[in-house]
Order: structure tokens, then C-alpha cells, then sequence
């Protein structure tokens, strides 16, 4: 069972006028990022907190600036410079680390999963995310026009993690996660967390859509 939902750090009544209907919240942001607000922001079992403010800055740095982010930028490059088709990845150190931590870090979320601790698993999760981010960063793909089999290996790489943090995510945002590893080609029958856990990477020569936003950013409403 969950604990109770307090409104701005505060309990929720008609006379306060703080009545958050779960309803309205949903058609408003749709259902994946409220279900990744409250498993990553409250503990399970007790009790939470809703504030729209909390909301957009926690949905914006995990899903949107992120997750979002790191997938748009890696595919959009092979789409523009490997038209759509997922390169051949000759992988160093570096590249391999940041697949192991992956790794890693859902086994981790599994574990949590079994104490259901769920806050956990969603931390780890984005701790995945982040050093996937600091690593397409470091090796900056977009400067290796010069490079291509380098940047390749890069963006495959940075793929592959997409798509087993999108496969870890499937319990979190199912329908997000479910696009996502549609825009990997990932086949239906390849999305359990032994596909996310094991060796096998995504496969060299596999042709992609064209790549859309997954998750959206969204803006605080401004005060009068």
C-alpha cells in the first residue's frame, strides 16, 4: 500500500482549495511522466508530496534534459551521418566502461526492485543515464567528421545504452520506454531485462526510423 499525498506540504482539502485530482493531472502531462514523479520522488509506503513545481523540475532534469536528450542527440547523429543505419562499433576502454557501469547499475535496480525500493531503482537509473550523458560528452562524437569509424563507434555505443535503460525503464514509463526501443528497432521479443543485463549489444547494419522526441519538457507556469 502507498501512504497519503499532501498538495504543496499540505494537506489536501476543499476549503484550502489544494484538491489535486490525479485525473486532470494526467491529461495535463500525460501518464509516464506522473508515474516517474511519484516512484522516483516518493518513497514506496509512505508518505509523499505533489507540487507542480517539484514535478516539471524533476520530470525536466530526469526524462527530458536526460534520458530524452541523450537518445535525440546520439540517433539524430546517425541519422544525419550513417542515414539511420546503426554503425560497426570497434570499442575501447572507455566505450566499454561506460556499458559495464550500465550494467551494473541495473543490476542494481533489480535488487531494489526485490525490496521494493523502488526510489532506488529509479536513482540508479538516472546515475546510469548521467554517466552515459558525461561520457558522450567527453568523447564528443560531433567533432570526429574526420572519424567516422571512431564517431560510429560512439553512437552505437551510446545506442545500446539508450536501449538498455529504456528496457530497465519499461516498468517506470512503459509507453516513453516503448518508443524509445521502437526508434532503436528493438524487436517485441528482445525488451526483457536479460536482453538489458547480457553481452549482446545492438547489431551493426540495423536501419532506424527517423528519430523523434521521446519525452517532453515542460514549462513552469510563471506567477502573476
Amino acid at each position: 500500500a502507498h501512504g497519503f499525498l499532501t498538495s504543496e506540504g499540505k494537506k489536501m482539502s476543499k476549503s484550502l482549495g489544494n484538491v489535486v485530482n490525479p485525473i486532470d493531472v494526467t491529461e495535463e502531462f500525460g501518464t509516464d511522466p506522473v508515474r516517474w514523479y511519484c516512484l522516483r520522488e516518493i518513497v514506496f509506503g509512505q508518505d509523499g508530496d505533489w507540487g507542480r513545481e517539484k514535478f516539471v523540475n524533476r520530470n525536466n532534469a530526469d526524462l527530458a534534459n536526460n534520458f530524452g536528450n541523450l537518445a535525440q542527440r546520439s540517433l539524430s547523429m546517425i541519422q544525419k551521418n550513417f542515414a539511420g543505419v546503426l554503425p560497426e562499433a570497434a570499442q575501447t576502454d572507455a566505450d566499454r566502461a561506460v556499458v559495464a557501469g550500465t550494467v551494473a547499475a541495473i543490476g542494481k535496480m533489480n535488487e531494489a526492485m526485490q525490496s521494493q525500493s523502488l526510489h532506488d531503482a529509479t536513482a540508479e537509473l538516472v546515475g546510469a543515464l548521467n554517466a552515459a550523458n558525461l561520457y558522450f560528452a567527453d568523447q564528443a562524437p560531433w567533432g570526429l567528421k574526420a572519424d567516422l569509424p571512431r564517431m560510429g563507434t560512439i553512437l552505437t555505443t551510446t545506442a545500446d545504452v539508450v536501449r538498455r535503460c529504456a528496457i530497465a525503464a519499461l516498468p517506470f514509463v512503459p509507453a516513453a520506454a516503448a518508443k524509445m526501443l521502437d526508434l532503436l528497432a528493438v524487436p517485441a521479443d528482445r525488451r526483457l531485462l536479460a536482453d538489458a543485463l547480457g553481452a549482446d549489444g545492438l547489431a551493426a547494419g540495423t536501419q532506424l526510423p527517423p528519430p523523434e522526441p521521446v519525452f517532453k519538457k515542460f514549462e513552469q507556469i510563471k506567477a502573476a
